[in-house]
């Protein structure tokens, strides 16, 4: 089973940083979307592939990058 919590209905706890843990399936490409605070993204298992502004970062596991 994929967990997928969506990070809109946790944005606007009164808190200054908010923790959501989803795991995807392999090969799973996300919309483009934004979001109205930074993100950490880490991925623990299997690598990740963030594009961006007509940029592509590779994630490898176990590393994170800030959005």
């Amino acid at each position: 089973m994929v967990r997928n919590t969506r990070v809109e209905a946790l944005d606007h706890t009164p808190r200054p940083l908010i923790l959501v843990d989803n795991e995807h399936a392999a090969g799973q490409i996300i919309p483009p979307h934004a979001h109205r605070r930074g993100q950490l993204l880490y991925g623990a298992f299997g690598a990740v592939v963030v594009t961006a502004e007509a940029r592509t970062w590779f994630v490898p596991p176990g590393c994170g990058m800030w959005i």
